[in-house]
């Protein structure tokens, strides 16, 4: 999983302005975990919903996928690292889940999400990523 998300890194430039116009926008989200914890506060979820509003009024349902990677920068290496990071990633894929197909049944909003352990090292030329970044997000368009 993580030589797919490098692939996709190397394929596109990062793109972290508003528009969300690029075929492929990566973002890195301004969440900040508690160590060692999965749990969204009320900040990281106001982040989330102005994210999943830009979604809705600039994308098409069913014509983007949306990759949520989740990274435990704070936790020692290991396989915790490993699983807090895929918790994290299950708690912004499950929030914006939600938010997204709050307005439609018809399911057709694409979200992918798994823990990545670490930033790897091109992580950090990254604009915006730093060793806090605990939520990266790339949409893509025509999947």
């Amino acid at each position: 999983i993580r030589q797919i998300f490098q692939n996709l890194k190397h394929q596109i430039d990062t793109e972290t302005s508003d528009s969300l116009s690029s075929p492929t926008n990566v973002i890195n989200m301004p969440i900040r975990f508690k160590r060692s914890q999965a749990s969204l506060g009320a900040s990281d979820r106001k982040a989330l919903n102005d994210l999943a509003v830009r979604i809705k009024q600039s994308l098409a349902e069913g014509q983007v996928k949306i990759y949520v990677v989740g990274l435990a920068p704070d936790e020692p290496p290991g396989q915790e690292r490993w699983i807090l990071s895929a918790r994290r990633a299950r708690a912004v894929h499950e929030f914006l889940e939600h938010r997204l197909s709050g307005e439609t049944t018809t399911g057709g909003w694409n979200l992918v999400s798994w823990g990545a352990g670490a930033p790897q090292p091109y992580d950090s030329r990254s604009r915006g990523t730093d060793d806090r970044t605990f939520i990266r997000i790339a949409i893509h368009r025509g999947h």
